[in-house]
């Protein structure tokens, strides 16, 4: 999922527009010093600065797939996130039961950088209103030390040459919805506490223990 996730986002970050440092080896092996990125620019002009290792970054994490309404194996903590998720948007069933969490999808490519911000609810993807283009903005008192690259608008366009499905449009609004529940309710020092009392080993890549610290302050009644 991952491959095709870069090759989607013409191996960039879609937040810095950073290309994949592993596919720019690869192309120089192929290509020598007339390697080039998706927009016709030699790479041996660019800095090292615009290299980076890139990866797919879940919109929400993949382990919801087993939320589904007819599991009745699901503790309390998990109808209640199943539940908090619907109230968001109930279409997020379908997401679910059609297993496509797992999926392009749910997924866009940022650096490692980004992408701990994006799965810790620290920058968000707000729609304009015209298809496709977002803005990505930083959570207030959440982005400390201030980022120079927020905000910035996107659009997100599919590479013609490898049609693949774009980050989904709903997926991306609930996202931004519990960022914006955090920022609002001033609940971003709680789930900030929470996430690092879990341990670094208990962190999962794709996110669903900081969901989960989301979902936990929601039980408490905020």
């Amino acid at each position: 999922m991952e491959e095709r996730c870069l090759l989607r986002d013409y191996h960039e970050c879609v937040v810095s527009f950073k290309f994949d440092k592993v596919e720019a080896q690869r192309r120089f092996v192929k290509d020598g010093e007339d390697c080039r990125d998706n927009d016709g620019n030699l790479l041996r002009n660019e800095s090292m600065d615009r290299l980076e290792l890139l990866e797919a970054a879940y919109i929400l994490p993949p382990s919801l797939a087993t939320l589904t309404a007819d599991n009745m194996e699901l503790s309390n903590s998990q109808k209640a996130t199943l539940r908090f998720l619907i109230i968001l948007d109930p279409r997020i069933t379908n997401f679910i039961e059609d297993q496509q969490l797992d999926t392009t999808v749910n997924a866009i490519t940022m650096t490692p950088h980004y992408h701990q911000l994006f799965s810790a609810f620290k920058i968000y993807f707000e729609s304009t209103g015209n298809p496709n283009e977002y803005e990505i903005r930083s959570t207030t008192g959440l982005s400390f030390p201030h980022d120079p690259e927020l905000p910035v608008v996107r659009t997100l366009t599919m590479n013609p040459e490898c049609p693949i499905d774009l980050p989904s449009p709903p997926l991306l609004a609930v996202h931004y919805a519990i960022a914006r529940i955090i920022e609002v309710s001033g609940a971003g020092p709680y789930v900030e506490n929470s996430i690092r009392n879990l341990g670094e080993r208990n962190v999962r890549a794709d996110g669903s223990s900081n969901l989960g610290a989301v979902i936990g302050f929601w039980l408490s009644g905020w």
